[in-house]
């Protein structure tokens, strides 16, 4: 049956805004852990790679652009 123009189409699920706002922060939150690991795998990459025998050999751009990204993310408020 068409809708007529009138009308609005009803909700798939049958909760209310609060549900939905409940399960939206749910789903955002789970994807916060999961970004938050990955970002603690990257900075324990970073970090190993300052131990390597070739670290002292850069130039000081080289170690600039290096230790600019570990110093922002440890600067920035968890």
């Amino acid at each position: 049956m068409p809708m007529q123009p009138d009308e609005s189409p009803q909700p798939l699920r049958h909760e209310t805004p609060d549900e939905r706002a409940d399960r939206n922060l749910v789903g955002l939150l789970q994807e916060l852990r999961v970004v938050q690991t990955g970002v603690q795998i990257v900075s324990a990459l970073l970090l190993g790679l300052a131990c390597m025998s070739r670290f002292p050999q850069l130039n000081d751009f080289e170690r600039d652009t290096y230790t600019s990204p570990p110093c922002c993310s440890a600067w920035l408020p968890s």
